[in-house]
């Protein structure tokens, strides 16, 4: 029997992750670092577990930041992600998307020079 953790998400999606150690905490065995990855069963019904690949390395480069979003480098594309909070009003976002926008443009016309 492999020791797993298993997580339920309120979607009803249900994580399982073996666990690498195990300690016994006032008569209940608690994990103590689990892997992630995925949980394969055969159709003889053989469970094997694969885990994710572990990258020694960031994946992205982070370029630049803006002061709602973040520039980022991969293999193969350049990313630009924003993040605004729920209190900001649509008018608030509109502004601070069209600011934090220019700014990436800025940069991106940079680059390519």
């Amino acid at each position: 029997m492999l020791p797993a953790e298993v997580t339920y998400a309120e979607n009803g999606a249900v994580g399982i992750c073996p666990v690498r150690k195990c300690e016994v905490l006032e008569g209940i065995l608690m994990p103590v670092g689990s892997r992630r990855g995925r949980l394969t069963i055969d159709e003889q019904g053989k469970a094997a577990f694969k885990p994710y690949a572990q990258h020694p390395q960031a994946r992205y480069a982070q370029l630049i930041t803006t002061p709602h979003g973040v520039v980022k480098e991969g293999p193969q594309s350049v990313i630009v992600s924003m993040r605004f909070p729920k209190q900001m009003s649509a008018a608030e976002m509109c502004k601070a998307f069209a600011e934090d926008s220019y700014l990436v443009e800025l940069f991106l016309r940079y680059l390519s020079k």
